[in-house]
């Protein structure tokens, strides 16, 4: 079977995870390579198997009959060979069914996206649902600016998935919204420290959101993640308030690391530079 579609990936995959335990890999790869990767895995794939490019930084891969075990020593050699490195620049969450019908795609595709983003924020190639999570590559922690809660505001759930999965792993607490308005609750429910937002939402807009968030007195540092990278739409966003601005599609290690910069504690008064 030749590299799907994403739609025609899940449609395979469901029908598939009917009949057959499967293990489900997402394999977070660097900018611009997700269609050479999804190439390169397919060559190396039986012909039950399924493989599509999930988004720009990420491959869905589809292991029929594989066991967990089993699953984890093919991917980990095959995503090696599409890019070595210490600390790897691969990162592959997995997640099984143990038995025909033991678990749909979506629960598969939740728990390999949490899986992912363990592995990233790790420093490691492979991380398995449910397994005690790898240690951190290296020495040293987590930023100390991570932490606390952050409001995820977007109307595509794919979006959404893949930016709540990273955030949690890194350490934060994380609030979903699908639209502007809800946005807006939820700041004044969990007053979050950082509010990520589309511009192009239902109901209210991302634009609408910036401009009542303004005026708290404690607001919310802002990130606008948006497929609108006009100048006037970056221009009067940050009019309204917006402390950064990315375009889709992005890569959720900028996005961890423009937060970082945002939240990071201002030094104390005095100090050395």
């Amino acid at each position: 079977m030749a590299s799907l579609s994403y739609q025609g990936f899940v449609v395979a995959a469901r029908e598939r995870l009917i009949f057959r335990p499967a293990t489900l890999a997402l394999v977070e790869v660097p900018e611009d390579r997700a269609a050479d990767s999804a190439h390169a895995l397919r060559a190396k794939l039986r012909l039950h198997d399924a493989v599509a490019v999930l988004y720009a930084t990420h491959v869905a891969v589809l292991l029929v009959d594989a066991a967990p075990s089993v699953a984890r020593e093919r991917l980990a050699d095959m995503v090696m060979r599409l890019g070595p490195g210490d600390p790897p620049r691969f990162h592959v969450g997995i997640a099984s069914s143990t038995s025909a019908g033991s678990a749909g795609f979506d629960e598969l595709l939740q728990r390999a996206t949490d899986a992912a983003a363990t592995a990233r924020d790790r420093g490691v190639l492979v991380a398995v649902a449910g397994e005690p999570a790898p240690a951190r590559a290296g020495a040293g922690g987590a930023s100390p600016s991570r932490g606390g809660t952050v409001v995820i505001a977007d109307d595509d759930p794919d979006v959404v998935r893949l930016v709540d999965a990273q955030l949690r792993a890194a350490g934060y607490t994380t609030v979903l919204a699908s639209d502007g308005q809800q946005a807006l609750a939820a700041v004044e429910e969990h007053r979050p420290r950082l509010v990520i937002v589309d511009m192009m939402m239902p109901r209210v807009t991302g634009l609408d959101v910036l401009a009542s968030l303004r005026h708290l007195p404690d607001r919310p540092r802002v990130i606008v993640l948006s497929a609108r990278g006009r100048e006037q739409d970056i221009t009067r966003a940050f009019a309204l308030g917006a402390d950064d601005y990315m375009t889709k599609p992005f890569s959720p290690q900028e996005l961890l690391a423009r937060m970082d910069r945002l939240l990071r504690p201002a030094p104390a008064s005095g100090a050395a530079p």
